[in-house]
């Protein structure tokens, strides 16, 4: 991150620069940076933006980042874990804070 860029906390909007995503949960991940044996049935939360990589396996990323990333059992709580963190107000973040799932 250069100097010049300002840091946005999560759950606050604008926080990843549109860099964040859900994606299914790669069974390992090589020091080559590929995909190796394939995909659990769980889906992550990545965000750049807070120091996670593509590349880098579940088991080697920090707590904070392992805690953002789930995993999550389905796409739809995938989504509303990825849209809490950005900081969105749609109807299933409302929903997910009245549960009290945040």
């Amino acid at each position: 991150m250069t100097t010049d860029q300002t840091v946005v906390p999560p759950g606050v909007p604008g926080h990843s620069g549109g860099t964040a995503s859900i994606r299914r949960q790669p069974t390992r991940i090589d020091d080559d940076g590929m995909i190796r044996s394939g995909y659990n049935n769980v889906f992550e939360v990545m965000c750049p933006a807070c120091g996670d990589s593509a590349d880098l396996n579940y088991d080697a990323a920090a707590p904070d980042i392992q805690k953002l990333r789930g995993p999550y059992e389905d796409r739809e709580s995938a989504l509303t874990a990825l849209e809490l963190h950005l900081g969105y107000n749609t109807a299933r973040t409302r929903l997910a804070r009245e549960l009290g799932l945040t």
